[in-house]
């Protein structure tokens, strides 16, 4: 497992889950812990062989494609 990076609290307060980009950086994808359990816990049915949902695959592709570049990200 990755080590734990501890960074300032940006302004404007909680990251939510979703894009983030760190100065000219690309962007990258945060999760936040209380969103990474449900993910865990749907990958986890995968692995185990059984199908997921269209809406977790849904959910899954556009968090992962919210980092591409060219999206205007507020």
């Amino acid at each position: 497992m990755a080590d734990i990076r501890s960074c300032s609290q940006p302004e404007g307060g909680r990251v939510e889950t979703g894009p983030v980009r760190f100065g000219d950086d690309w962007p990258g994808v945060f999760i936040r812990g209380d969103n990474a359990g449900g993910l865990a816990n749907e990958v986890g049915i995968v692995l185990a062989g059984i199908s997921p949902s269209k809406q977790f695959l849904e959910r899954l592709q556009n968090l992962f494609s919210s980092c591409e570049i060219g999206q205007k990200n507020g």
